[in-house]
């Protein structure tokens, strides 16, 4: 069933090797009415997110941010299958970084750092970006597909990039390595711990929110600083991103406000651009333990 598996996602990187980015959009189209009109993916988990996250909006503003997300969930699928037959300068033109002076000022400092991002706009093109545009030496942290022969092309295909992918099981050892150079940590940290203890707690949308330790656990015990990765779409197909200052020193903050930077960064985007958010995940799936402090966010809304 893998080689099979595998052998069909070859013949769809071919395949959209050839489509012209209009088709690949007509397509996305005909996928997300498929997906969303037709078949309603994911709807209960959908609409209970945004219920939950938007109390007070009405019922057709919480549709046309579900079309939104639909439109948006087939046009990144796609094209993260695009994204393996095109070429470092079709990946520049479509996702340009805009403020490499940001970057190039901590690599001349022999600065290294971690970068945390969310499942916001385009996520897949910035694992192929970042090995692109970044003077840093780039890791990305991942969790491995259950199918090794197309996770072998995955990585494969990223380390062509400049881009190193590191199993999320391998974080500890990854971070204990000497680095030769300046190295960028990349972390798309806006997932569901599954541990709700080890967990810090956020009031993220409205709700309390279970939220990795991972990122401010490394930036306190290696003095790195930590940054947000900002991504924003421009028109279909073009985005551009760049990268904001959390915290200088995480150490030097209480315990659980370094996430709560990252988690207010994230939260400040989604509400501008609600629908290009990852909805069809179960991010509320864990209950608050009882003696765990919440972080109450800034209102952004």
């Amino acid at each position: 069933m893998k080689v099979i598996q595998y052998l069909l996602f070859r013949m769809a990187v071919v395949v959209f090797s050839l489509l012209p980015f209009r088709l690949l959009y007509a397509l996305s189209d005909l996928l997300a009415f498929l997906i969303g009109d037709l078949f309603a993916y994911r709807s209960d988990v959908i609409q209970g997110n945004l219920n939950r996250s938007f109390p007070k909006k009405s019922k057709a503003e919480l549709a046309q941010i579900t079309k939104v997300f639909y439109r948006n969930l087939c046009d990144i699928s796609l094209e993260a299958i695009k994204g393996f037959s095109m070429s470092p300068e079709q990946i520049v033109k479509r996702y340009k970084f805009n403020n490499p002076e940001e970057m190039q000022g901590l690599y001349e400092q022999g600065q290294s750092f971690i970068a945390v991002a969310g499942h916001f706009s385009n996520w897949e093109w910035g694992t192929i970006c970042g090995g692109l545009q970044f003077p840093h030496h780039p890791y990305g942290f991942y969790k491995p597909l259950a199918n090794n022969k197309i996770d072998m092309h995955l990585r494969a295909h990223r380390a062509k990039f400049r881009m190193e992918l590191v199993s999320m099981a391998d974080t500890v050892a990854c971070f204990a390595k000497t680095p030769e150079r300046p190295t960028v940590y990349i972390m798309v940290a806006d997932q569901s711990p599954s541990n709700a203890s080890k967990s810090y707690w956020v009031n993220f949308l409205k709700q309390d929110t279970a939220c990795l330790h991972g990122p401010e656990k490394y930036a306190r015990s290696n003095d790195l600083p930590l940054y947000y990765i900002k991504i924003n779409r421009i028109n279909r197909g073009y985005y551009e991103f760049g990268i904001e200052l959390l915290c200088e020193q995480a150490a030097l903050l209480p315990e659980g406000e370094p996430t709560a930077l990252y988690m207010q960064a994230l939260e400040k985007q989604i509400l501008e651009e609600p629908g290009i958010w990852l909805w069809s995940h179960r991010r509320w799936k864990k209950e608050l333990p009882s003696d765990k402090p919440v972080i109450h966010l800034e209102s952004n809304s």
